[in-house]
């Protein structure tokens, strides 16, 4: 049985310089998420989306800023309840401390790293699981 895995990213790598209150720079956050399907789960997922998108009116768009906060509670609610799997990683720059140092505010380095992490976590749960086999 196959899986297709959609990874999306959310905020700048760059750790040299972070935004803060006071300074520009790249986000705080870094956040890389997942959603694994199997094929069937994957039209329950897009006739979930066509359907989102119908009810409230939006037959066009591409990012969740151009949804206010009651379409994006409903929407997450709906995909909560599909049969599949979801994965995020947050990363607050932050915490990285001697790591930034250690790839001396590499942002290809500090992507790569969140990467690793994000794939060694989907792998885990379905080498646990069996259901990759």
């Amino acid at each position: 049985m196959g899986f297709t895995v959609y990874i999306d990213e959310s905020g700048e790598t760059g750790i040299e310089k972070v935004r803060d209150g006071k300074k520009p720079g790249a986000s705080p956050y870094f956040v890389l998420g997942a959603v694994v399907c199997q094929p069937t789960s994957e039209v329950f997922a897009r006739n979930a989306i066509t359907q989102f998108r119908a009810e409230i009116g939006k037959t066009v768009w591409k990012h969740a800023t151009e949804l206010d906060h009651s379409e994006k509670v409903y929407l997450s609610r709906k995909l909560g309840r599909l049969p599949v799997r979801y994965f995020a990683l947050i990363s607050n720059k932050a915490t990285l401390h001697d790591y930034k140092e250690t790839i001396a505010s590499n942002p290809h380095k500090f992507y790569n790293k969140c990467a690793k992490i994000s794939f060694g976590m989907y792998l885990r749960v379905f080498i646990k699981a069996r259901q990759f086999l």
